[in-house]
């Protein structure tokens, strides 16, 4: 795949879940919200890392990282 579809790709995704959110469709504590944001940042990871872009290869790690963690709790978040 090239390298700026992947990019695409992935800012299209967090853009998505970001628009969801504001319009207020998804809250910030759904497993689909946090799910979505883990997904575009993973894949702006890669894309970032195959650009060679290690400051922007740290800040996707680390969104991706609190965004899995996120997820985590609400799928296991008592009901």
């Amino acid at each position: 795949m090239d390298n700026i579809v992947l990019g695409a790709i992935g800012a299209g995704t967090l853009l998505l879940f970001f628009i969801l959110n504001q319009m207020n469709v998804l809250k910030n504590d759904s497993a689909l919200y946090d799910g979505g944001n883990f997904v575009g940042a993973a894949i702006l990871t890669v894309y970032a890392y195959q650009a060679g872009s290690w400051p922007f290869v740290v800040l996707e790690l680390v969104w991706a990282s609190v965004s899995l963690r996120d997820f985590i709790r609400d799928v296991f978040r008592p009901t």
